[in-house]
């Protein structure tokens, strides 16, 4: 049986989300969340963390950040007509995504690393 990306959406109800260790799995959005962590009341638009993380494609930025926000890691919010993400307020979640960042080790980025080489390559082969 194949099996590819399922959005957190359909792929679990609202009782059976991610935790925000599992809903961080790739690289990209280990970084947005460690971003936004340092301002964590401070909303941003995917265009302002792609810059701020050297990011090249806002388009890949947005996309994390909506499924990080489908999986209750992020919360979003309209700012000038423009859509701004920010951590959930939550202390619980707070917390536990600062220990994932700050304890980062060597098998986590090395997992993360090695998604976000197959994330990369499955959208390079729905674009050719």
């Amino acid at each position: 049986m194949a099996t590819g990306y399922i959005p957190a959406r359909i792929a679990r109800s609202h009782r059976e989300r991610a935790s925000a260790t599992e809903a961080i799995d790739d690289l990209i959005k280990f970084r947005l969340v460690e971003s936004l962590l340092r301002q964590p009341d401070a909303p941003a638009t995917a265009a302002e963390l792609a810059g701020r993380l050297g990011f090249h494609s806002v388009e890949v930025t947005a996309m994390a950040l909506d499924e990080l926000a489908e999986a209750g890691v992020l919360a979003s919010t309209r700012r000038a007509g423009q859509l701004g993400y920010l951590v959930r307020a939550e202390p619980r979640l707070r917390a536990e995504l600062a220990d994932l960042v700050a304890a980062g080790p060597p098998g986590l980025f090395n997992r993360l690393a090695a998604a976000s080489v197959q994330r990369v390559k499955r959208l390079l082969r729905k674009r050719s």
